[in-house]
């Protein structure tokens, strides 16, 4: 059973262990940040009451942060891939605003079908001039349609 809280100090390692994991796995992202760097960027977003966690009875298995309707980051841990972790958050954030605005890398195809899937819309790509890594991306935009 997975469970949604706000997260805690204690959770910013266990939520950059799960960037840092996907990042090892992704060939083609640039490894730009150390895991200390992650881990302070993590305890940034917790202290701003961004972040949400996704936990089991064992372990934080997923994470995202929201800053009003600009969502920063969704990650979820690769055991608990597949388990509806990452649907459980996007819906706990779309619950709580109208519209929801991120960016996903364009050569992220699993993450452009989960954002498909979640209702979301493509708005424009850049070449990556707006992110850390310049890795070419994809704004994406969703929006709750009035019953």
């Amino acid at each position: 059973m997975i469970a949604l809280r706000p997260a805690a100090p204690i959770d910013a390692a266990r939520i950059a262990r799960i960037i840092q994991d996907y990042i090892l796995r992704t060939d083609w992202i640039p490894r730009i940040y150390s895991e200390a760097e992650l881990i302070s960027c993590c305890q940034i977003m917790i202290e701003r009451g961004w972040v949400t966690v996704a936990e089991t009875q064992q372990d934080v298995v997923g994470f995202l942060a929201r800053q009003g309707s600009y969502v920063h980051a969704i990650y979820v841990a690769k055991s608990a891939q597949g388990a509806g972790v990452g649907r459980s958050l996007m819906h706990d954030a779309q619950a709580r605003v109208g519209i929801l605005t991120l960016w996903a890398f364009q050569e992220g195809h699993a993450a452009q079908r989960f954002y498909a899937r979640e209702g979301f819309r493509e708005m424009r790509r850049t070449l990556g001039e707006g992110n850390d890594e310049n890795l070419p991306d994809i704004e994406y935009r969703w929006e709750r349609i009035a019953a």
